[in-house]
This record gives structure tokens, C-alpha cells and sequence, in this order.
């Protein structure tokens, strides 16, 4: 995994099997050390996306749209 310049964990989309521990993935994944990495990483991501659609004003019609796939 790669690591941002502040330190954060990077799980942009990378194309699946790329790397040996996910090239039998069907799917974009990330390993994590455990579950409570992955959590605060996730979280963070999901809040730069909140911070960065609410500043393109587009946020509600982002978060319609994430409502209406499930």
C-alpha cells in the first residue's frame, strides 16, 4: 500500500491483481494489518469525498445518487 505525504494510507482504485496478494481478486480490494486501520482509513476517505463534494456544492445530489444504487 502506498502512503500519502501526510501520512495516510492511499486505497485509490489500482487495477486488481497487480500486486501478489490480491491477483486472484475479481474485484478492487486493499489489505489492511487489521480491522481497525481499515476502519479510520475508510472513514477518512468517505470524509475528504463529504468535504470535497460540499465544496463543488454537489454533495446532496453525490449522496442521492449513493441512496438510489442501494
Amino acid at each position: 500500500m502506498k502512503s500519502t505525504s501526510e501520512g495516510k494510507t492511499d486505497i485509490s482504485y489500482e487495477s486488481i491483481g497487480k500486486f501478489e496478494e490480491t491477483r486472484f481478486e475479481k474485484i478492487h480490494n486493499k489489505i489492511f494489518k487489521n480491522a481497525s486501520e481499515a476502519s479510520l482509513i475508510v472513514a477518512q476517505e468517505i470524509a475528504q469525498l463529504i468535504v470535497s463534494k460540499q465544496a463543488e456544492n454537489k454533495y446532496l445530489s453525490w449522496v442521492w445518487q449513493q441512496v438510489r444504487r442501494l
